[in-house]
């Protein structure tokens, strides 16, 4: 699962960026990039060319078990380049406005500023007290 999540001054416009960048992953997922293509016509060439090496080679030579094994490797990536990509993205809900801004929450950063205080107070109290008690001793 993919969450996207897009900060901007405008929530319109943070809702706009949302939905392009879910247009473009949707695409880039159902279909394929430009380069498998030219790889699937150089794929396809190479093997015609390697079959046609094979036919005119004698039979049983050591050139010929190479040429076969380059053969065979070849058509297991032209396969997988043919196989649809699996599985299909889709998404789960559309963009949204979120009802409150992300950021700044004063409240939580107050609170949070607030905890932190109290905890440090309560370490330089401890540290305290256990320092005068070993130098009561």
């Amino acid at each position: 699962m993919l969450r996207l999540t897009v900060e901007d001054g405008d929530p319109a416009r943070a809702v706009e960026i949302t939905e392009s960048l879910t247009e473009a992953i949707l695409a880039r997922s159902a279909g394929r990039s430009p380069q498998a293509g030219q790889e699937e016509a150089y794929l396809s060439g190479r093997i015609a060319e390697l079959q046609q090496r094979l036919s005119q080679e004698g039979a049983g030579t050591g050139s010929q078990q190479l040429v076969l094994e380059q053969l065979i490797d070849l058509q297991a990536r032209l396969t997988d380049l043919q196989l649809p990509p699996e599985p299909a993205i889709e998404p789960l809900t559309a963009a949204y406005e979120l009802p409150d801004p992300v950021g700044p929450q004063p409240v939580r950063s107050a609170a949070a500023g607030a905890i932190v205080g109290i905890v440090l107070a309560a370490l330089t109290v401890v540290a305290l007290l256990a320092r005068r008690r070993s130098a009561d001793r």
